[in-house]
């Protein structure tokens, strides 16, 4: 235990899954005892909202886990620390608040003060997002992406000595028709060819050794019928019992710049991961 543990005050904003991870981290250092934990709950939580606004003793701190390369100026030029999971190189260099995140994962932790938002708020339209932070209800209701399938301790293997050799890969692929400007039509169709080419050199080369496959979805049976993922990875749980029996890792690039060679350990599972490029 720390004698004198760091004061945390997080504003909950939104309780969006690409969130969880942060909610889940600070929740963990409380555990540990090195953060005393306040939780701030505004009026009512915003939709499709990625950030979280912390202050940690004298330092404000933003935290923007959004899909977009974008900055909120007004933030940034108000934070002391501003984390941030996608962002362009060009801006890296010119924004020296900020810092990288890694990936976007979903992790959640038990947070029982989350079921007094529908009180605060008098609303049950997150009512769905709040229920993920809750083993028991989430047990009874919604066992997908919550507590229940994306704890911690459901996420971590013991290690283990040995493991036959197995090398997973798992992605999905876009339809171009869904972007309106060319120059993003051609990245789809890029990164479409080189996730389907990787499936397939991955099931030529490495035969049983290799697990995965492309997303099961309708434009993806129209180009890449052939490699669609079964039905068992659309279970969370059993996927992750896939998972943790593979030795090596693939992730694939997406559509926007990334911070280079930024790949924590997310689970740990001692699972070797490498980017494909």
């Amino acid at each position: 235990m720390f004698n004198d543990k760091i004061k945390v005050k997080i504003t909950v904003d939104s309780l969006f899954h690409h969130l969880s991870q942060i909610y889940t981290g600070f929740e963990m250092l409380r555990d540990s005892g090195i953060v005393s934990l306040e939780y701030k709950f505004p009026p009512k939580l915003k939709r499709m909202y990625f950030i979280i606004q912390a202050e940690i003793d004298d330092k404000r701190v933003v935290f923007d886990l959004g899909d977009s390369a974008d900055i909120y100026k007004e933030l940034y030029e108000s934070c002391d620390f501003y984390f941030k999971r996608m962002i362009h190189k060009n801006d890296s260099d010119l924004y020296d608040k900020i810092y990288p995140l890694g990936f976007n994962n979903a992790v959640y932790h038990q947070i029982n003060q989350f079921l007094t938002i529908p009180f605060r708020t008098r609303s049950i339209k997150n009512i769905q997002q709040i229920i993920r932070f809750n083993w028991f209800l989430s047990h009874i209701i919604l066992k997908k992406e919550s507590v229940l399938t994306s704890g911690l301790s459901t996420l971590e293997r013991p290690h283990k000595k040995s493991l036959p050799e197995k090398i997973i890969f798992c992605a999905r692929v876009w339809n171009p028709d869904r972007f309106k400007e060319d120059e993003r039509k051609i990245e789809c169709y890029e990164i479409n060819r080189e996730r389907i080419s990787l499936v397939r050199a991955l099931k030529n080369n490495f035969k049983d050794k290799f697990v995965g496959g492309i997303q099961d979805e309708p434009y993806a049976r129209k180009i890449c019928p052939d490699i669609l993922l079964p039905d068992s990875f659309n279970n969370k749980l059993n996927y992750l019992r896939i998972m943790q029996e593979c030795t090596i890792g693939i992730a694939a690039r997406g559509f926007i710049i990334r911070w280079d060679g930024n790949f924590p350990n997310i689970y740990q599972v001692d699972v070797l991961l490498f980017q494909a490029r």
